[in-house]
């Protein structure tokens, strides 16, 4: 269960797991969980692209920061449902040098919804943990069609998720068998507070239930690693 802290606590009638944007929107920027690197695999893939880059679901914008130091070849813009997060970010991209600012862009904004940018305009869309905690199966497939339809021929959609852990972990075994009757999914389960209180609800995929998910939405998937 996650320690985090939210703006507001959820009661059991606020609960709606159909979709995520609302748990996130809430949470204070602080509390926005955020991968301080890439697996190896994606930096790999970054390194062999270039162009624009799409970091859909970027919290803070630490990592986007990140990025546009180490990756001088792409125009990157971050985006976030969440927009206390997206003026922390303006506020870190502020800082950092001319050459590295100009190329580095934040937006708060909805992956779901409308996204403001052209179609087939980004030769990198980057997707860390998002398709886990978007919400519900609709929101998967939509949030995913979004990102096709946003990728340039020849992009890569550059994605990791969080894989069904029951059989290495028995607390995850106990989360997923708790809250599947509120859920109505297997492998979705409630990310909470330390004090109990629900943040946002979570989908652990298994390989095939991910793989036939990006297949139905036209990709191809070209490398999956655990």
């Amino acid at each position: 269960p996650c320690g985090r802290s939210m703006a507001a606590t959820l009661k059991e009638s606020d609960l709606d797991v159909s979709d995520g944007a609302p748990y996130w929107a809430k949470l204070t920027a602080q509390a926005i969980p955020s991968k301080a690197q890439l697996h190896p695999a994606l930096l790999t893939a970054l390194g062999k692209s270039s162009g624009r880059l799409l970091d859909l679901g970027c919290g803070d914008g630490r990592l986007t920061a990140e990025l546009a130091k180490s990756f001088p070849a792409y125009e990157i813009l971050g985006i976030d449902v969440n927009e206390a997060a997206i003026a922390f970010a303006k506020d870190r991209a502020a800082l950092l040098d001319t050459t590295i600012a100009e190329r580095l862009r934040f937006e708060p904004g909805d992956a779901t919804a409308q996204v403001k940018a052209e179609p087939s305009s980004f030769q990198v869309v980057l997707l860390q943990l998002v398709l886990s905690v978007i919400g519900g199966p609709e929101q998967r497939r939509r949030l995913l069609g979004r990102i096709r339809a946003l990728l340039a021929d020849g992009g890569q959609l550059l994605l990791s998720a969080s894989g069904a852990s029951e059989d290495i972990n028995s607390e995850y075994a106990e989360l997923y068998k708790r809250d599947e009757p509120t859920t109505g999914e297997r492998y979705t389960y409630f990310s909470r507070s330390s004090d109990g209180a629900i943040l946002y609800p979570t989908h652990h995929f298994v390989e095939e239930e991910l793989r036939g998910l990006l297949c139905e939405q036209g990709f191809d998937v070209q490398i999956c690693l655990r």
